[in-house]
């Protein structure tokens, strides 16, 4: 440093304020990595929460969504696919086709974005929560949520 040269002062408050937002940017750049287009990554993860969360029963989708960064948090409670409606059991097959109506894709293409996806949030979350979530589905489902990308 010169000595006439003051030191950048990060103040406690800054670095709390900035920490939901490197978390929303970590959760893009794991579905990024998953091979999903930077400009389609917001609306996959949406997409596939939103359906996710229509599977979840009881207090899993709030406990995996306590889990999520703040602002996927809040984008996902605008999400009308889920708000409205109850849980409903479902399998795989059932999944991909709302992911695919949910974001307007192809079905094969939907499968792929929910790999990307849940790897990314699988990993911002603990293996317990993983876990809770993975017993919540059915076999199949299941398999799609533990598959590594």
């Amino acid at each position: 440093m010169e000595p006439n040269e003051t030191p950048e002062i990060t103040s406690p408050t800054a670095e709390a304020e900035a920490a939901p937002s490197r978390a929303y940017e970590e959760l893009l750049r794991h579905v990024i990595q998953g091979g999903v287009e930077p400009a389609f990554a917001e609306q996959a993860a949406l997409g596939v929460l939103c359906s996710l969360e229509r599977r979840l029963f009881g207090l899993a989708p709030s406990h995996l969504e306590a889990r999520l960064p703040f602002r996927m948090k809040a984008l996902l409670a605008w999400c009308t696919e889920h708000r409205a409606k109850l849980p409903q059991a479902f399998g795989k097959d059932t999944f991909i086709k709302m992911v695919s109506a949910h974001l307007g894709v192809p079905q094969f293409e939907a499968e792929r974005l929910s790999r990307a996806v849940l790897a990314a949030v699988k990993a911002q979350i603990s293996p317990e929560d993983a876990d809770d979530v993975a017993a919540q589905l059915p076999p199949d489902l299941a398999e799609l949520w533990r598959a590594p990308h």
